[in-house]
């Protein structure tokens, strides 16, 4: 079993937008009670220890470290990290079993050996917030990632970290990969939401009981919505430098995630940029989606075939490469 470490253009399409845009007016018409700041309103205590403290947000962060079965510790391995959705936990992948699934495939060679790094958001959203009372995206990328490079014997470069999120976790993974060009492998993103500004107002609109104008920004300001559009910062296939997406969503995803998943493996297509497509039969929840997680993970390793039936469940893939 994987061992947890204990010491330390548009993703809305006109059609989508006409259908919302009359419950979003309503919505930012409404005083609705959110968060006030950076973890006011996680939902449940934090995970417990291990912690990284760091400059970038106001508290320790927990976070899990899972090592694979019969590794000699010494070996330069791949990191993913893994981040969770809204309400999600750092624990979920273990919680859920997806840990002792992947810890089996390793033992037989299902799945080549990997790190696999779980911090935890007080909301699961892994962006700077508008607001300024957390900064996720360099959190990230400045100490958390640095910090497992440091602790684990990492392979160097981009082969040797990747990102994968679930829901609001795969929307963060995609914008750390526009944020970051080159530094990352892959980025595996399991139906997530892509937005241009426009998208972005109507997503905040629609969610304004949860906070988000402090960490996405009003929803009537075109500077804090552009900041939100992935077409506005994945542009040009030189401009990724080399990053490959993995996106997907399931047969009973919702339609919004549905539509914008499409719309933007289309972009990345159209521009030349390198992704895969997974489309499976799985519930489109929280527990669906993280049963998918060993998937994704076999692609961004190297897993090259394009379907296949994984505990029952039948996948397609879609290879742009």
């Amino acid at each position: 079993m994987m061992k947890p470490d204990q010491s330390v253009k548009t993703a809305l399409t006109d059609r989508f937008a006409g259908r919302v845009i009359a419950g979003f007016i309503a919505l930012i018409s409404i005083s609705v009670a959110g968060l006030t700041g950076c973890g006011a309103a996680r939902s449940g205590p934090p995970s417990g220890g291990p912690y990284l403290a760091g400059g970038f947000v106001p508290d320790p962060v927990p976070y899990r470290v899972y090592l694979p079965p019969d590794w000699d510790g010494r070996t330069p391995l791949p990191l993913i990290v893994f981040l969770h959705d809204r309400g999600g936990r750092c624990t979920d992948l273990q919680t859920s079993g997806v840990i002792s699934m992947m810890s089996a495939m390793m033992k037989t060679g299902e799945m080549p050996p990997f790190i696999l790094a779980a911090p935890e958001s007080d909301q699961g959203y892994w962006v700077n917030y508008h607001d300024g009372t957390c900064r996720y995206a360099d959190f990230l990328c400045g100490e958390f990632i640095p910090a497992m490079r440091t602790k684990y014997p990492v392979i160097a470069g981009p082969a040797g970290e990747h990102l994968l999120g679930v829901g609001t976790g795969a929307m963060g993974a995609v914008a750390l990969g526009a944020a970051y060009p080159g530094r990352f492998g892959t980025v595996g993103a399991v139906e997530g939401q892509y937005f241009d500004t426009l998208g972005a107002s109507v997503y905040i609109g629609r969610h304004a009981f949860s906070g988000l104008r402090q960490i996405m920004g009003p929803p009537d300001n075109p500077d804090a919505m552009k900041v939100h559009s992935i077409y506005d910062r994945i542009t040009s296939r030189a401009g990724v430098r080399g990053t490959r997406f993995i996106l997907g969503s399931g047969a009973y995803a919702d339609w919004e995630t549905t539509e914008s998943n499409e719309v933007f493996r289309q972009h990345l297509a159209q521009l030349g940029i390198s992704n895969d497509f997974v489309t499976y039969h799985g519930v489109s929840d929280r527990n669906g989606r993280l049963a998918v997680v060993p998937i994704f993970v076999g692609l961004q390793l190297g897993d090259k075939r394009n379907q296949g039936d994984f505990l029952g469940m039948p996948y397609e893939v879609i290879m742009f490469r």
